[in-house]
This record gives structure tokens, sequence and C-alpha cells, in this order.
């Protein structure tokens, strides 16, 4: 065995006698390259988010806002408009002008309209063909009473509906009129019903808890078990 290794050991001792370094050799294939990692971009699926859906309450604090509400309401086209009753107030009614209906207001005339309210009865609670629509029942009952331009009669043409303290979706052909009966002044705002709708319990002023005397006094003035 020495001497068929002595050939490759003096080889070696010469290629170190000659301060030479040895070239290592691999041998079998090389490792495979790795695949490039992908942009992050790439990796990745962008999708469109979807539309949002409009609130059913308005937020405005300020008549600007109020009037941007109604002016969005009429540019995007939409047929019947979803407004808030709200969005028609925030201005005064004076009755010394020949037409007191700010220019925004008038545009609504004629249009078709869908509101969300509750139902103020005049005096029956079966059957009912004309009632008033108020933003709030917590407010009526709570707060301060609805002006002339915080409130909608609503007219029934077709079969009548019963009494419910629920929120209501009313859709119709909204009027504006400036009448006077005996001294006083008529409903400003009228709305000619197609479709009442009845939805859950659902007040924009309630709060989220209620004390048992408010709630004592809020179910003396809505019939009924209301669910904050």
């Amino acid at each position: 065995m020495f001497r068929r290794l002595a050939p490759a050991l003096l080889l070696l001792a010469a290629s170190c006698a000659r301060d030479e370094t040895l070239t290592p050799v691999i041998i079998g294939a090389p490792p495979p390259t790795a695949a490039p990692v992908p942009a992050l971009r790439e990796q990745v699926t962008v999708e469109a988010a979807p539309a949002a859906k409009p609130a059913l309450w308005s937020n405005a604090a300020t008549y600007e806002q109020r009037v941007a509400n109604i002016e969005a309401a009429l540019a995007s086209g939409a047929s019947p408009l979803p407004l808030d009753i709200h969005d028609l107030g925030g201005w005064e009614f004076d009755e010394r002008k020949k037409d007191p209906f700010p220019a925004h207001i008038r545009r609504l005339d004629g249009r078709e309209i869908v509101f969300r309210g509750f139902m103020l009865p005049d005096l029956d609670f079966e059957n009912i063909k004309k009632f008033h629509l108020v933003r709030s029942l917590w407010g009526c009952c709570f707060g301060a009473p609805p002006g002339p331009n915080e409130i909608v009669r609503v007219t029934l043409s077709g079969e009548g509906v019963d009494y419910s303290y629920k929120t209501l979706e009313v859709r119709g052909t909204f009027r504006i009129a400036f009448e006077m009966t005996d001294g006083l002044l008529d409903d400003i705002y009228r709305l000619e019903a197609t479709s009442v709708h009845e939805h859950a319990f659902d007040d924009p002023l309630a709060p989220r808890s209620v004390t048992p005397d408010q709630r004592r006094k809020f179910e003396e003035f809505v019939p009924g078990e209301v669910e904050f």
C-alpha cells in the first residue's frame, strides 16, 4: 500500500517545498441555485375595498353640513333620495318672507325621497292614513319639540297602517308649502307616501342605557317595552 501512496506523498512534499497552495477539487455536481424571492407586492393580492354603506342618520353639526348633505344627495342622482329629517332643518322659518325656503330645500320639492323616523299619530291608532314623522321619539319626550322644518306630514292614499313606535322607513313624493290656516302655520313639509316599512327601534338620540325613571317616563309616552 505504501508504494501506491508514495508518489502522491512525494508530490505533496514538493508542492509544500515550493510554498504553493493546493487548489481543492470539488467532486460532484454544484449545489442548486436558490430560487429568487418575489417582491412583496407580488406576494400580496390587493382587492378594492367594498363601497361604504350610507349612514342611516346624519351627523351634521352645523347648518353648512346639513346643506352639504342635501347637495351631495341631489348630486348622486339616486332615486329615491335617502335623507335624514335632521338635514331639513337648521334654518329659521320667517313667515314675513314671501318665499321663506332656502334654495337647497326648494330643490327637493317634487322629488321622491325616503325618510326614517317615528310616527306621531293625530287621533287614530288603526288604519292611519295621516300622521307626522319625526326624527326622534326620545328628543320629543326629553328634548325640545321639533320645529316646523323638523317634522314631515305623511299622507297615505291607499291602505292605512296601524300605529307603531318602531323606526319607520317612509317613501314618497316630497312637497313643500307655505300656507296659513286661522293665523297658524300649516305643515311646511309633506310626503305623499307610497310605502311604509317598519324596522327595529333605532332612535339616533336615545342613550345606550337609561335610568329606571327615564324608562318609565319614556314608556308612558311610547306604548310597549322599548329595547335600548
